[in-house]
């Protein structure tokens, strides 16, 4: 008779190989620790956090496209952010050299 077992517990596990040894099958899924321990608030509060964190940094960047030709638009959401840079803002023409100096630059 073949025995299956899923758990989440690795208690469970070790008590499984102390009893029936390697006969049946088993398995541990990491993720169910990660939803049994899930907590709902703190999850929101964290995203709450990113988006605050997220509006602030597109709003500066924003600010900085105002100032600066070379920054052609900044988009995104929470932490997620995207800075487009060109030469031309009216034709989009990407500014690749000086992308990679801004990149190397925070290195």
């Amino acid at each position: 008779m073949e025995v299956k077992l899923t758990t989440n517990s690795p208690k469970i596990i070790q008590r499984w190989r102390r009893i029936c040894g390697d006969r049946g099958s088993f398995s541990y899924e990491p993720l169910d620790d990660f939803l049994w321990s899930f907590d709902p608030e703190s999850y929101l509060e964290s995203t709450f956090a990113a988006l605050n964190v997220g509006t602030e940094m597109i709003d500066g960047l924003r600010a900085l496209a105002a100032k600066h030709e070379l920054i052609g638009d900044v988009r995104g959401s929470g932490l997620l952010i995207g800075v487009e840079m060109v030469r031309d803002r009216a034709c989009k023409t990407p500014a690749s050299e000086e992308t990679a100096r801004v990149v190397n630059g925070m290195r």
